[in-house]
């Protein structure tokens, strides 16, 4: 839908993916999410989500937003 719309999309999925790579499941839930559930994150796993979105949007080819992001040290 969005290719065909021209919008661009951030992979939140991929992303978190490939930073819990290595993690067991039950790693992850520890980690990243509140203990009541598996469905809302934690203070960390919220940091990690935000961290996917920054990257995300830096990746965007042509993004005007990518240039109210704080640089990377």
């Amino acid at each position: 839908v969005a290719a065909e719309e021209g919008v661009p999309v951030i992979d939140l999925h991929q992303c978190a993916l490939d930073r819990w790579a290595g993690k067991s499941v039950a790693e992850i839930r520890a980690a990243y999410f509140t203990s009541k559930d598996t469905t809302h994150f934690n203070p960390t796993g919220a940091e990690l989500n935000a961290s996917c979105v920054a990257e995300g949007i830096r990746n965007l080819k042509n993004c005007p937003l990518s240039e109210a992001l704080l640089k990377r040290p």
